[in-house]
């Protein structure tokens, strides 16, 4: 892979490690006193920082540096990339409940889509494996396989559309999480093939759909990061009309 593909994935799941130990937590006051007092990053989780804040604790049993459910989706993918070659639907499935089922090595909190996948693959032998084995769900999970997926794809766009919607199927089964999955991964493919950030970003909009091309529109419009009041207007929680709208101001306003 190119530095720039493998910065993508290594940034996914650095991030990921990073942010486990405030992850989920969605009070910007408190977070600005935690930070003031031991900063942001590779923070061991606390129950403690969730207390009588608006949030939700759910890493007890990790410790600093680990990843969250999320990151172990993106390992789990390029794992299963390095082992096959290219994706493979039946054989994805199957590392991805013996992994995050029962007596698999995930410890960790099993989120709704996750939980619900598991309940249809569980009970079925691979060849039985239905391809839209997700749940009608439109959380964030549905976009973690993606950076593993775009940094290693060869291929075409049209092509890449085709893997990414085999891919969130499988745990997402919803066409709002569809529609963010195609558009993040138009700007990240777009970004890797040596597009301006603008421009990518701009190529993405398409793909975004009814839903969430308006709100990212809003979002590129804004002219001066501010996180707090980004957060507070596109959401701070898990799903998909909300991350990549905050994503996109970002990404706009630095880039």
């Amino acid at each position: 892979m190119k530095n720039a593909n493998s910065a993508a994935i290594l940034g996914a799941l650095v991030a990921d490690s990073a942010a486990l130990g405030l992850h989920w937590l969605y009070d910007p006051a408190r977070i600005a006193e935690i930070e003031a007092a031991r900063g942001l990053v590779f923070l061991q989780p606390e129950a403690t920082d969730y207390a009588d804040a608006k949030g939700y604790f759910a890493h007890g049993r990790k410790v600093f540096g680990e990843s969250s459910g999320y990151g172990e989706v993106c390992l789990l993918m390029l794992k299963h990339l390095a082992k096959h070659g290219a994706f493979s639907r039946n054989e994805y499935q199957a590392e991805y409940r013996a992994y995050f089922g029962p007596g698999g090595e995930f410890v960790g909190y099993i989120d709704s889509p996750t939980r619900l996948t598991l309940r249809t693959l569980l009970s079925l032998e691979p060849a039985e494996f239905p391809a839209a084995s997700g749940a009608d769900d439109d959380q964030h999970p549905a976009l973690a396989a993606l950076p593993a997926l775009i940094a290693t794809h060869s291929g075409t766009l049209e092509d890449l559309m085709k893997r990414v919607e085999k891919v969130v199927r499988v745990t997402n089964n919803n066409e709002l999480a569809l529609a963010a999955a195609r558009c993040s991964s138009v700007a990240l493919f777009k970004l890797l093939h040596g597009a301006q950030i603008s421009q990518a970003l701009a190529d993405a909009l398409p793909f975004a759909g009814p839903i969430l091309e308006p709100l990212l529109e809003q979002a590129l419009a804004i002219p001066k990061l501010d996180s707090i009041a980004v957060t507070e207007r596109f959401g701070r929680a898990c799903h998909v009309a909300e991350g990549p709208a905050s994503h996109f101001s970002y990404c706009a306003t630095r880039g």
